[in-house]
């Protein structure tokens, strides 16, 4: 028999966790920040936002266990946003969690999860071999294939839910000649989040985030050092999350998606401006950062 670990206290409300708020995959430095992922819990009900490098450690050392995890979401398949998919999925599988996990993600999802898991999947060897060890040993774990749904997403609007809170999405653009991508919208008992991916400017994550209690979304970078990177066909400045958080009526910005070249100095600049254009409360974000409402 398998202990379900004790959820924290704050799990009875809506809360956000950063597991991960670094941008890309640079090569890990002693101490630095894990790749994105975002863990909202809904009341017991655990719902992670993408598994980039060290979300599944990351997940153990907030306080839970992804053996309690049955939905994750992603805004875009980015490497650096689901390197951890697979660890996410087998470990806790080969542990012994029974039943399925729900997927939800653009265009590519179920592709990437079947070449993954799938019956001729990377991991096809490794899972035959656990099940067969399983069910010659005494453990009494008795493993199957692991049970994987994939909800693949084309339109903007509800995920899913329950009768407590409700998942949404929108699409927003970002290397769009390549994939889509997506920003989801938590509501709970009146309170909503907001968890962005990676992102230009758009109207859809505005709308997305009209009156939201907490808006996670990347914005380190200053226009100019964004523009002096190329990389204003594909993220957000402080300027642009500053102003989408405006336009929106957000309560509180959270800045995420963080670069290792982001000094604190250049991180102190950005805040600045974004207080200088948006007058809610402002967050620069770090691992385990923890919002409750």
């Amino acid at each position: 028999m398998i202990a379900t670990p004790t959820i924290p206290a704050a799990a009875s409300r809506l809360s956000a966790v950063l597991l991960g708020t670094l941008a890309g995959l640079p090569v890990p430095l002693k101490g630095g920040r894990a790749s994105y992922a975002v863990l909202i819990t809904a009341g017991s009900d655990l719902l992670l936002f993408d598994t980039g490098r060290g979300a599944t450690t990351n997940f153990g050392r907030a306080g839970y266990s992804t053996l309690d995890l049955r939905r994750v979401f992603f805004t875009h398949l980015h490497s650096d946003h689901v390197i951890d998919y697979p660890d996410v999925v087998l470990s806790p599988w080969a542990s012994g969690r029974a039943g399925a996990v729900y997927v939800y993600g653009p265009e590519g999802s179920g592709d990437m999860t079947r070449r993954l898991f799938g019956p001729d999947g990377a991991f096809s060897l490794d899972i035959r071999a656990r099940i067969e060890a399983s069910r010659a040993c005494r453990t009494g774990v008795g493993l199957v294939w692991p049970e994987v749904h994939v909800t693949e997403l084309f339109d903007p609007g509800e995920v899913c839910g329950t009768a407590r809170w409700r998942v949404s999405c929108t699409f927003v653009r970002h290397h769009a000649r390549y994939f889509s991508a997506m920003a989801y919208r938590v509501d709970m008992d009146g309170h909503s989040i907001v968890v962005g991916g990676d992102s230009t400017p758009d109207e859809a994550m505005v709308e997305l985030a009209r009156g939201a209690d907490v808006l996670i979304h990347e914005g380190s970078y200053l226009k100019e050092g964004l523009l002096a990177a190329g990389m204003e066909d594909a993220h957000c400045s402080a300027e642009d999350a500053a102003d989408i958080a405006r336009r929106a009526g957000v309560g509180h910005l959270v800045i995420t998606h963080i670069t290792r070249r982001t000094t604190p100095e250049k991180l102190a600049r950005a805040e600045s401006v974004i207080r200088a254009i948006y007058p809610g409360q402002v967050s620069m974000a770090h691992d385990f950062m923890t919002i409750t409402l």
